[in-house]
């Protein structure tokens, strides 16, 4: 039977904004080696507090996780 095994977790951030010449535009801020098996709602309240130091908006949350697969 295959196994799946967590071995790098990512959290994104992607910020809206509004450039110069007044056109929509986002960047990602990325965050690598968050702990494995974090429940959703932590994730939601770090991410909140770090858009508190952003300028701009976060708009998107999103968790990346990578998995290795063995049989």
């Amino acid at each position: 039977m295959a196994t799946r095994t967590a071995v790098s977790s990512k959290l994104k951030l992607t910020v809206s904004y509004t450039d110069d010449g007044g056109k929509d535009k986002t960047r990602q801020i990325t965050l690598a080696n968050l702990k494995a098996n974090v429940e959703a709602a932590n994730i939601i309240q770090a991410a909140e507090a770090i858009a508190t130091l952003q300028n701009d908006p976060v708009s998107k949350i999103v968790e990346v996780t990578e998995n290795e697969i063995s049989a």
